[in-house]
């Protein structure tokens, strides 16, 4: 016997078929059945996708090997003789066409992966087979043509309800093919109770849970009863009906910027006279939402509070099984929320996520835009089949989610009604019923406070359109517009923008490529750098197009003579521009309230649009847009001939007192002018005031005016506390990236010191000349930031995590972008 988390189900009521012993794998021609020969054994019942990446299928024919999509899978097991009375097995995340028999009689029959399906297993059942029918040839047989046609996907998958990773150009080619989630036996009584929707609201002071019965109530269970109990307090009877239930005033969940994520106990318990049959116990945040949507504005409050959404669209944890990988999406979503992330989407190209991961962003204090699983294609909404399979998909993914507190938003889709607009369609085929009635109607059903939008982007002229509703902003990267679009496009509220092909760090090529620096040309490198569908151009491309306006430079060149300089300049370019990009978004110069880059994580080895690599570490460009995702924070924006604007913020609930240091450079000449002054921010403050002002004259800031002496090419301004600690800073380069390089070490005074306090371990900087994106690169240690600007006589530490706990010995080097050599790094640690 085993526990199944997802549940949280007494063990000794839940078998695990999936990881039962015995299990058999067979693969035919789609159509055929296995003969006795045909069938292998496999250590447990996986997806063919994370079976053929660990080698368990090698053996198999070439042609199942090569071209699994292709074929029909077959999965049988000679089920446990220990298992729960009145069984009953759980399957989900059945990929995608799949039929089920018990001792060969039919028990079960699908096409739709985002479904939970239950079958009673009578207590005489000896066996289980598994078809998954080939995707493929479905796809290609003729359906009824949809009004409109995408050229991303193929148009057929419209009817197949299954996620679109592994169909479109940026996702390989490899779509998930089986059980992509663990199924499980248990008895009826815990199955109809994990059916139970515990949803958490806030009305007024009072937290309330909405709690909603199962559709069907199994026969057997009728004379049964149900409590409720929070904590340790005394449980409640409840009726077995839908009902809402008050607990007065608890401490409520908070989004990790602004507070503590609290979460409360709820058990809820089966019981036949005195015997409990079966509990569940879940961990519930309370949080109000509330959404201004207006010509003007799009704008969340999380418990009557202001909050700027900043993040970024989750992928998949481990696209290579089609299987959550927890202690990856532990990794990395920890990592996001310390860089100052506070919102995650899960995009209609996607899977609605594992609980796992749901129960992870409430816990971290990460608020959650979901979509539901539908993108870019013209759907049968008017298929008495189609529309009966995609309710019961969102009737379940809204009550299974509507127990997160972190679920704050839904959208129907992603970019459905673009699609239909930039292919010249008519306005009423951009929106159909499905999408502007019967599913936020189900939503509702299951969680009333949830915010809904049909589509992402979606209102305005065109629904492409920047300046009005949902926007996907790609203008400062794939259509190459320049940092001035920011103010133009008037940006409310982006969940998709700024895609850019983000490096890895050297370690990560070194490992995945086998070379320190990129080999761009390669076709490896090629297959993990993103491209949309009939471009002739790759994201690459966009960088390169970047770095040739920013560092003045032929980026070709740049590559052929010093492949380790482009990577250098590359992998810190990006970041850079995503910084300028949310620095300026949250400052009250924009009506913007939200944007969400595309992607966190990347699904292979590569430059891929994400802001963690394949393996869950976090790339240089992380590093460069935490610096504007941070709660307390201090940003120039440009204004052109009205100089630079300084934006102050502060998201917490307590005044921050610090002082203001503002610093102008010409590193050309060394010319230097310091301001310094006590600045206060007040709580959940955010603050606009022209630098001039500050400098009390005119320094043309932006180096605008083109006249009297070589401008400025450095602002940098920064807060720092009492103790002369660093809180936020900010450097603009008016004039570019290509600062002038230093090569004597004794004028630029840089010194590095290295030394524990207490627990940590710290790395002490400071140069009397600017030095800018500098990067540490250690052996068994990693630096908590990267890319750091040191102003002359400004001292910065930067915390050093060890990779392991016992590790004292220190070696590497400091390099940055006006370094002519690298600087050696070497200590030895005194254990704490």
């Amino acid at each position: 016997m085993t526990s199944a988390h997802r549940y949280g189900l007494d063990v000794m009521t839940v078998v695990s078929i999936s990881d039962c012993n015995g299990w058999q794998l067979a693969s035919t021609v789609p159509g055929d059945e296995p003969g006795a020969t045909d069938w292998y054994p496999i250590p447990a019942a996986r997806s063919v996708n994370a079976l053929l990446n660990d080698g368990v299928l090698d053996h198999l024919p070439r042609l199942a090997v090569a071209q699994p999509g292709e074929r029909d899978w077959w999965y049988r097991l000679a089920l446990p003789e220990e298992r729960p009375a009145h069984a009953v097995i759980t399957l989900a995340g059945l990929a995608t066409l799949y039929d089920l028999w018990i001792d060969d009689q039919p028990a079960l029959s699908g096409h739709n992966a985002f479904i939970t399906d239950y079958v009673a297993l009578p207590a005489s059942a000896r066996q289980l087979t598994l078809r998954f029918r080939s995707l493929a040839r479905a796809v290609n047989e003729r359906k009824p043509r949809p009004q409109w046609k995408t050229g991303l996907v193929n148009n057929n998958l419209r009817w197949y309800r299954t996620s679109l990773l592994g169909h479109t150009a940026w996702s390989g080619s490899l779509w998930a093919i089986g059980p992509c989630e663990p199924m499980v036996c248990r008895s009826n009584a815990h199955t109809w109770l994990d059916q139970w929707s515990l949803c958490p609201v806030v009305q007024g002071s009072d937290c309330q849970v909405l709690i909603r019965p199962p559709e069907n109530t199994p026969p057997d269970l009728s004379d049964t009863r149900l409590t409720l109990q929070l904590s340790d307090a005394p449980s409640i009877a409840l009726s077995g009906t839908d009902e809402t239930r008050s607990f007065g005033d608890l401490p409520l969940w908070q989004v990790h910027s602004q507070g503590t994520p609290h979460r409360h106990r709820f058990t809820l318990a089966v019981w036949q006279g005195e015997e409990c049959l079966a509990e569940k116990t879940v961990l519930l945040g309370f949080r109000a939402i509330d959404v201004t949507r207006n010509d003007q504005t799009l704008a969340f409050q999380i418990n009557q509070r202001s909050l700027f959404m900043r993040g970024a669209c989750w992928s998949h944890s481990n696209l290579a099984g089609y299987e959550f990988d927890a202690g990856k999406a532990r990794k990395i979503l920890t990592a996001a929320r310390d860089a100052g992330l506070n919102m995650v989407r899960i995009g209609g190209t996607m899977q609605y996520e594992a609980d796992a991961f749901y129960e992870l962003c409430d816990e971290l204090g990460l608020l959650v835009w979901q979509d539901a699983a539908f993108a870019n294609m013209d759907y049968p909404h008017d298929d008495p089949d189609w529309l009966a399979s995609a309710s019961t998909e969102i009737r379940q993914q809204a009550r299974r989610l509507s127990q997160y507190a972190s679920v704050v938003a839904w959208c129907g889709n992603s970019e459905v009604e673009q699609q239909a607009a930039m292919l010249g369609q008519p306005r009423d085929r951009w929106r159909n019923p499905w999408f502007a009635e019967h599913l936020p109607a189900l939503l509702r059903e299951a969680n009333p406070d949830w915010p809904y939008w049909p589509s992402t982007p979606c209102d305005g002229a065109l629904p492409f359109h920047t300046d009005t509703g949902l926007a996907h902003y790609f203008g400062l990267g794939a259509y190459r517009r320049d940092e001035q679009d920011l103010q133009l496009s008037q940006v409310l509220f982006t969940p998709e923008c700024l895609g850019h092909s983000h490096l890895p760090d050297d370690a990560f090529i070194a490992r995945h490529f086998g070379a320190p620096a990129p080999l761009t040309h390669t076709p490896a490198w090629k297959a993990g750098v993103p491209r949309d569908a009939g471009c002739g151009w790759d994201f690459e491309d966009i960088r390169d197009h970047y770095l040739q306006q920013y560092f003045h430079t032929d980026p070709v060149r740049l590559r052929s003579v010093d492949p380790a300089g482009y990577a250098q300049r590359s992998r810190l370019l990006t970041g850079y521009l995503l910084s300028q990009a949310f620095r300026l978004w949250r400052s009250s110069a924009s009506p913007c309230q939200g944007a969400l880059t595309w992607w966190l994580n990347d699904l292979v080895p590569g430059a891929g649009w994400g802001l963690f690599d394949s393996d869950g570490g976090a790339k240089p460009a992380l590093h460069g847009v935490a610096s504007a995702w941070q709660s307390v924070q201090v940003s120039l924006v440009p204004r052109g001939l009205n100089g630079h604007s300084l934006s102050c913020i502060n998201e917490g609930p307590t005044p921050v007192d610090a002082r203001l240091n503002v610093m102008l450079l010409n590193t050309r000449r060394g010319n230097r002018l310091d301001h310094q002054q006590p600045l206060t921010l007040a709580a959940h403050s955010d603050s606009l005031t022209s630098l001039d002002v500050v400098l009390d004259g005119f320094q043309d800031t932006t180096a605008s005016y083109q006249f009297g002496a070589e401008p400025w090419d450095v602002i940098a301004v920064s807060l720092r506390d009492g103790n002369n600690a660093l809180l936020s800073q900010h450097c603009h380069f008016p004039t570019g990236l290509d600062l002038p390089v230093e090569y004597d070490r004794d004028t630029l005074g840089l010194t590095c010191e290295i030394e524990r306090q207490g627990a940590d371990v710290w790395l002490t900087l400071s140069a009397q000349r600017f030095v800018f994106f500098a990067e540490f690169t250690l052996t068994g240690w990693q630096a908590e930031r990267q890319g750091v600007h040191l102003l002359p006589g400004a001292p910065q530490r930067i915390r050093l995590v060890p990779d392991s706990p016992d590790q004292t010995r220190l070696r590497g080097h400091l390099s940055a972008l006006n370094l002519a050599s690298k600087i050696r790094l070497a200590a030895e640690v005194e254990r704490p």
